[in-house]
């Protein structure tokens, strides 16, 4: 029924300039910002929310708003929008 999907970008997290234009492209807040930093960094979820010191909750209320703006369906998306926006 359902396939699962490993997406690994590891690396350098973005510089904070393209971050700051993707905030602004996509109208993301601050805490979105550093969620998709973070993910692009290689980060899980679980990471991000120990990273920032929030809940994995809270980290999922931001990626569900991030799949929308971004008009994406889940991390890959996330990850090849800003692939083919950024490098």
């Amino acid at each position: 029924a359902g396939d699962l999907v490993f997406v690994s970008f590891c690396g350098e997290p973005l510089p904070s300039v393209e971050v700051d234009e993707l905030t602004a492209a996509f109208r993301l807040t601050t805490a979105e910002g550093e969620v998709l930093r973070l993910l692009t960094a290689g980060s899980l979820p679980k990471d991000v929310a120990r990273q920032l010191g929030v809940s994995t909750n809270t980290v999922r209320a931001h990626l569900r708003t991030l799949y929308l703006k971004m008009h994406v369906r889940g991390i890959a998306g996330v990850i090849r929008q800003v692939l083919r926006l950024v490098r």
